[in-house]
């Protein structure tokens, strides 16, 4: 039986970044993304809210990471 897809909120993508705990389910969550660990559900429009907010100064300024890692976050996806 197959697994249902999942849709991520952008909230959790970008908590799953600042936290600090590795173990945290937001990361969890984010690490099982990035490993295909899960289905889960990706658009277009989706994946460029996850940009628009990621890349956002303030945030930056929280997750330290430059565009350009935030870009090949966001293409491993």
């Amino acid at each position: 039986m197959s697994r249902p897809a999942v849709i991520v909120d952008t909230n959790v993508v970008v908590t799953g970044l600042l936290t600090a705990h590795v173990d945290s389910p937001v990361a969890r969550i984010l690490d099982g993304m990035l490993g295909a660990a899960f289905p889960f559900v990706l658009s277009e429009a989706l994946l460029a809210e996850y940009r628009a907010v990621l890349v956002r100064p303030a945030l930056r300024k929280l997750h330290g990471l430059t565009v350009a890692e935030v870009e090949a976050i966001l293409t491993d996806l």
